[in-house]
């Protein structure tokens, strides 16, 4: 099984990932979107699916098969001011389920798009949905939320977090500042009445409160409502929740539930530790700046104090990287076959010596017709130099270039034009056959095929053979003339000369060397990957046998 991770589009910066998974993810110093550390998160694969069940800007992908997340469209059932900017919003979400503490992101449109929120679950009840949210002044949620109102619609994804109650029926301290508390509301009427609550709720301002008669309603809870800068009208707890988490932690809860900003979070959980609580029994869920939650299942670190401990080496993401890199160059190579292959077998595009055209149907066969669609067959520099038509035989057009004469000869009946060059020897010329071969060898490019040469008294044929094409020649020694009476197509030859084997020359077999190499190392990084899911042993031995076969029958070949 192979895990792939990416950070989505939208990614607010909320870090849950890398608490959960920091092998795989880390967020550098000022940035605002983590980064992934690796290419394969198999043998990570708790953390990665932790971090994609807390955020939806997590993306896994399971053998290549993406994990989406689910939004549903929702009414607003009620849409209320608590305080001048904390909204209770209740949205009709009928089959939901939630662990009490955990969050749901909100995705939102505005003009410029679609955005996500994640507000924490304060309360199901009859199908319905409650959430506490902060308006950030000029925030862009904040903008969309004012505007909406009861039976407008938003779309709602499915419970995430990790911030949820111990199976414990010990006393329990709760502290939240502002919405915040909003899952410890949902976690004090999840605990049996019996289990004592103490929640302190710390707000900035008198006119912050809410939810503080739904709070004290709950059976067992017992509520201190700290205001930070009170009025004179305020007779209650002042100051920072700090000062108000009591004497003696340590002996009086079992554990301690935090929700709220960063600061608030440290503050409390380094006084509980000054006071002997236990780190381990202490559980935050620290919102984000941005307006939005994660929910590691312990508070962050303090940053600093020390390197960060080394990564392990990533072997499946190295095998990956491999892969990938030599199956580009392996591509490009079955692309390279693939279309000197088409070439190879249409070498009539290319053909330069005796070739054969199709007069079209609205040409009439006729001398002066003929030359003219001819000389556009010829190369530049050609000369129209007569017609001739026998009363035997095909109609002649004749052409000539310096002392070689083009001769296109008309099958009228199948429409085709047969072109060859001819020449004449010069008088002083030798015609022995050594000295002839050497001649035509100034004229005609490649070497002389000497082993299927056809020599006579009268008449000799050889062939000239190279990568550039192959020229039939045959010279008529008796009239001292010669004549190309088969030139195949210069480029297609060599092509064709890859394909069959024919003829190969040092840069073809480096060719078939490369893709045999090549592909060793493909096969051999995708069989070690597909081995090491145990689900896939058995296909990665029938493709390393196979491949390695076909390596050998490559070499071997060559």
């Amino acid at each position: 099984m192979s895990i792939r991770v990416h950070i989505r589009p939208g990614c607010t910066g909320m870090g849950s990932c890398t608490r959960l998974a920091p092998t795989v993810f880390r967020m550098a110093p000022g940035a605002t979107v983590p980064d992934v550390l690796v290419d394969d998160a198999t043998p990570f694969r708790e953390g990665v699916l932790a971090a994609a069940k807390s955020c939806p800007f997590v993306g896994v992908e399971i053998d290549g098969v993406p994990v989406e997340d689910t939004f549903t469209p929702v009414a607003i059932v009620s849409h209320k001011l608590l305080t001048p900017d904390v909204l209770e919003l209740r949205l009709r979400r009928p089959g939901f389920a939630y662990i009490p503490g955990q969050y749901v992101f909100v995705r939102l449109r505005d003009q410029a798009g679609e955005f996500f929120r994640a507000y924490s679950v304060a309360d199901h009840t009859d199908q319905v949905i409650t959430l506490g949210i902060r308006l950030v002044a000029n925030g862009r949620a904040g903008t969309v939320l004012r505007a909406l109102g009861a039976g407008d619609q938003v779309s709602l994804g499915e419970a995430k977090g990790l911030f949820a109650l111990q199976p414990t029926l010990r006393p329990k301290l709760f502290v939240g500042g502002g919405t915040g508390i909003a899952p410890i509301l949902a976690m004090c009427r999840a605990l049996p009445p019996e289990v004592r609550k103490r929640v302190v709720f710390g707000v900035r301002s008198v006119t912050d409160r809410f939810w503080e008669a739904e709070l004290s309603a709950i059976p067992g809870v017992d509520l201190l409502v700290v205001i930070q800068n009170p009025d004179p009208s305020w007779n209650g707890a002042t100051g920072l929740v700090t000062n108000h988490l009591g004497n003696d932690p340590a002996q009086d809860y079992g554990e301690v539930y935090l929700c709220g900003a960063p600061g608030m979070i440290n503050g409390v959980t380094q006084a509980l530790i000054a006071k002997g609580f236990s780190q381990d029994r202490i559980f935050a869920d620290v919102f984000a700046p941005a307006g939005t939650n994660s929910s590691p299942s312990r508070p962050q670190a303090s940053p600093g104090g020390g390197a960060a401990a080394p990564l392990p080496t990533d072997w499946p993401g190295l095998l990956r990287r491999i892969h990938l890199y030599t199956s580009v160059p392996l591509a490009l190579v079955i692309l390279f076959y693939a279309i000197t292959g088409f070439i190879a077998n249409r070498a009539e595009w290319f053909n330069t010596g005796a070739l054969e055209k199709t007069i079209p149907a609205g040409i009439t066969i006729d001398g002066p017709s003929v030359q003219a669609f001819a000389a556009g067959c010829l190369p530049a520099g050609c000369t129209a130099a007569g017609v001739e038509t026998p009363t035997k035989g095909p109609l002649r057009v004749l052409f000539s270039q310096g002392d070689i004469r083009w001769v296109c000869e008309v099958d009228p009946e199948a429409r085709v034009l047969a072109i060859h060059r001819e020449g004449v020897v010069p008088p002083n010329q030798d015609l022995a056959t050594p000295a002839l071969i050497t001649w035509l060898g100034t004229r005609i490019p490649g070497q002389p095929d000497h082993e299927h040469q056809e020599d006579a008294p009268e008449k000799l044929e050889i062939s000239f053979e190279s990568v550039w094409g192959v020229s039939q020649v045959a010279v008529d020694r008796t009239a001292r003339t010669w004549r190309v009476v088969d030139s195949k197509p210069a480029f297609a030859v060599s092509l064709v000369d890859l394909h069959r084997g024919k003829h190969s020359h040092a840069w073809q077999k480096v060719i078939v060397d490369i893709t045999a190499l090549v592909l060793a190392l493909v096969t051999l990084t995708g069989g070690a990957m597909a081995l090491l899911s145990a689900a896939r042993r058995r296909q990665a031995i029938l493709l390393l046998g196979g491949s390695s076969l076909l390596l050998f029958v490559l070499l071997f070949a060559r």
